[in-house]
């Protein structure tokens, strides 16, 4: 491999190692749960940000601009906080909670009235930090869309419109 894609690999590793021991300690330390929405979006930029500028650098060919850096970090917790939000009964039965309002029900399987209308706010809270990441997508396209095939462009204006028909 080139000395750059090596070096890119490099700085994958390393980010993505920092941000597992990250997430570990503080999921030990607050008994499983992320407590605010900080640490939520740094879980999700470790989970799905460090590959997606591992990515970005790769696709422009060069260190990618601090715009487009931003606007990546900001796709992946678009991305991560809807993977967080499908997840969260599952989540909880393991013992992990990513809202502090869900640490009441860690290693649950039930269905109880007051947990339901948590996981219910919950999710509608992180949908809500979703969707106001939307326009970073459309921004980080623009940014690379030039550097993508065809194909490529295809998929990120289909995930684009569909994007647009959920909150539109």
């Amino acid at each position: 491999l080139p000395v750059d894609v090596q070096f890119s690999i490099g700085e994958l590793v390393r980010s993505m190692s920092e941000g597992m021991a990250w997430s570990t300690e503080v999921f030990a330390r607050q008994g499983g749960v992320l407590v605010d929405a900080d640490q939520v979006a740094r879980y999700c930029r470790n989970v799905i940000g460090n590959p997606a500028l591992f990515l970005l650098r790769l696709v422009v060919g060069a260190k990618p601009s601090q715009d487009m850096r931003r606007d990546a970090l900001a796709v992946s917790e678009m991305v991560q906080l809807a993977n967080v939000t499908r997840d969260i009964e599952t989540d909880l039965v393991r013992g992990v909670a990513y809202h502090a309002a869900l640490k009441p029900y860690l290693g649950e399987a039930g269905n109880g009235d007051a947990r339901n209308e948590t996981v219910r706010q919950v999710r509608e809270e992180f949908l809500g930090l979703a969707l106001r990441r939307v326009s970073s997508y459309r921004r980080l396209f623009e940014g690379v869309g030039s550097y993508l095939t065809a194909a490529a462009r295809v998929a990120a204006v289909l995930m684009l419109l569909f994007t647009d028909l959920q909150i539109g």
